[in-house]
C-alpha cells in the first residue's frame, strides 16, 4: 500500500509518448522505500525456501542470508556505477564543449555581440553561465525542430512580464531564428542520417575548433549498451556522432 504511489506514477508516465527522467523526481523517495521493501521480502522468501527444502540451512542460515544481501547490494552498486559511467561517456559532450568554449573566450573582450548559434541542439544548451559575459548571446537557426523555442527573459521584470512571440500550442515562431551568416559560433551534433546540413563538412564557411563524441541513439539499437557502460562492449555496439 505504501509503495502504490510509485507504481501508479510509473505506470502512468510509461503510457504517455513523451518521457523524461525529471517526471520521476517526485517519487524518488518512494523508489528508495520500494527497493528496501523488496529487498526485505526477497530475503524473507529466501529464508522460507531454504528452511523448507534445505535441511542444512539451519546451521548456516545467517551466513547464507548475509551472502544474498551482499550479492544484491554489490550488484546494485555495480549497476549504478555502470549507469553513471554510461551517462557520462554517452551524453556529457555538451558540457565539455561549452566548458572549453568558456575557457577559450574568458580572456576575450569583444566590442560587439557574439552570436553562439544552435539548431537541433537547442535543448542541450546548459546555461548562460557557460558564456564569459553578457556580450555573448545564444541564437537559433532553423532545423528539423518545428516547435516553440525558448526566449530570453525581458530586461527588468522578466519573470512576470508576459513575453511576446509566445503561444500555448507549441507552434513554431519564425521570429526566433537568425540568419546563419550572422553566427560567430555554431554548436551542432552531426549524425549520419540527419536531415539538416552537415556543417562539419562545410570547411569553406566553418572552422572546427572543438569536437566531442555523443551517442547516436538511432544507430545504436542495443538498449542495454546504451543504458549501461560495459568496457569494450559499449564501444563495439554503440555509435557516436
Amino acid at each position: 500500500l505504501y509503495s502504490s504511489g510509485y507504481f501508479i506514477h510509473f505506470i502512468f508516465f510509461s503510457r504517455i509518448p513523451h518521457k523524461e527522467e525529471r517526471f520521476m523526481f517526485v517519487v524518488y523517495p518512494l523508489v528508495c522505500f520500494t527497493g528496501a521493501v523488496c529487498l526485505k521480502y526477497l530475503v524473507e522468501a529466501f529464508e522460507f525456501l531454504m528452511a523448507k527444502y534445505l535441511s542444512l540451512y539451519r546451521k548456516s542460515s545467517k551466513t547464507l542470508k548475509n551472502i544474498l544481501i551482499w550479492i544484491i547490494c554489490i550488484s546494485f552498486v555495480l549497476l549504478s556505477v555502470s549507469r553513471t559511467v554510461g551517462l557520462t561517456v554517452n551524453y556529457s559532450a555538451p558540457l565539455h564543449l561549452y566548458r572549453d568554449f568558456y575557457l577559450s573566450q574568458t580572456l576575450h573582450d569583444p566590442d560587439h555581440i557574439v552570436q553562439v548559434c544552435v539548431g537541433k541542439e537547442w535543448h542541450r544548451f546548459p546555461s548562460n553561465f557557460f558564456f564569459p559575459n553578457e556580450k555573448y548571446s545564444l541564437s537559433f537557426i532553423r532545423s528539423g525542430f518545428r516547435g516553440l523555442l525558448p526566449k530570453p527573459f525581458a530586461i527588468g521584470n522578466g519573470t512576470w512580464t508576459i513575453p511576446s512571440g509566445m503561444n500555448a500550442l507549441n507552434e513554431e515562431e519564425p521570429s526566433r531564428y537568425v540568419d546563419i551568416s550572422s553566427c560567430h559560433f555554431l554548436v551542432d551534433l552531426d549524425l549520419k542520417d540527419q536531415l539538416e546540413n552537415h556543417f562539419v563538412n562545410d570547411n569553406d564557411f566553418w572552422e572546427l575548433i572543438g569536437n566531442y563524441s555523443f551517442l547516436d541513439v538511432s544507430s545504436s539499437p542495443k538498449i542495454l549498451y546504451r543504458a549501461f557502460y560495459f568496457p569494450i562492449l559499449s564501444s563495439k555496439y554503440n555509435f557516436y556522432g
